[in-house]
């Protein structure tokens, strides 16, 4: 199993209200320059990143075309893994971020995942019945195209995460929605990571849902000793208190930069330290 590591900055609306105070959608041509140049800053953080490594091409990017379409196509010279986010950003269900559009934007970047966030809730057959259709498209599309699928569900319902992610899983895989790689909530035991593997054939890899370091840390730790899961996809833990630094004065430009990529590398080294 190749590892996988990547750093996800495919944020849209958090970036804009949270770090730099202004709405999304943005308003003007200026807001959209400077969110793209902080995420800019990120793929260059990984770059370096790579450079460090050994396996330079166990590190991979996830961003959306509509700040990050630049940073794809460089992403795609340097033959890196990268992933493209294709649902509107902040919306309660999934809905495709071009419509019936989706295709041809997808087919422009060639990227080597089509990801898709939803949440999820087993009980809210409702929200399921609208929601469930759409993804068996994506992932058909996918199938077809040869374009491997990822799915970041995030879970709302009541009951345990191991339980939740159990029943997810289940249901969606028998509806024929079957992701190449689940990117996934943390878990608590190896073994529940273990018990989740036996229920599908797509890869795992844990988000990191923006929380405290210690906290992805724990769930790095015991998904790397489960011997199952294939890596992480860790963003705002990683990337946003550099840049909330660097939007606020406080460090320079090439600080936050280093600084993200030193945090990336933490939690690469964390996990190869850990996996078994």
């Amino acid at each position: 199993m190749t590892p996988l590591y990547i750093l996800p900055f495919d944020h849209r609306s958090s970036l804009a209200k949270i770090l730099l105070g202004f709405p999304y959608p943005v308003k003007t041509k200026g807001q959209a320059l400077r969110i793209a140049s902080l995420k800019r800053m990120i793929f260059e953080a990984i770059c370096k990143a790579q450079k460090t490594l050994e396996h330079p091409e166990w590190l991979g990017m996830l961003v959306e075309e509509e700040f990050g379409g630049a940073l794809l196509k460089e992403a795609q010279k340097r033959n890196m893994t990268r992933a493209v986010t294709i649902e509107k950003s902040g919306r309660p269900l999934f809905e495709f971020e071009y419509g019936k559009a989706f295709a041809q934007h997808l087919e422009k970047y060639t990227p080597t995942y089509a990801k898709v966030l939803i949440r999820y809730d087993y009980a809210d057959t409702t929200s399921n019945a609208i929601q469930n259709p759409r993804l068996k498209k994506i992932s058909n599309f996918c199938k077809k195209n040869k374009i491997a699928f990822m799915l970041e569900p995030l879970l709302v319902g009541k009951g345990s995460r191991f339980n939740q992610m159990k029943k997810m899983i289940v249901t969606l895989e028998a509806l024929g929605i079957k992701p190449q790689l689940w990117k996934l909530e943390g878990l608590d035991k190896a073994s529940e990571w273990k018990a989740i593997r036996k229920l599908t054939k797509g890869d795992l890899i844990i988000l990191g849902r923006g929380a405290s370091k210690q906290e992805v840390e724990r769930w790095v730790k015991e998904a790397a000793q489960s011997g199952v899961v294939r890596g992480f996809a860790v963003g705002r833990t990683i990337f946003f208190p550099p840049l909330k630094a660097y939007v606020q004065g406080k460090i320079t430009r090439t600080q936050a930069i280093d600084r993200i990529k030193k945090n990336f590398l933490h939690f690469v080294h964390l996990f190869e330290e850990n996996r078994t």
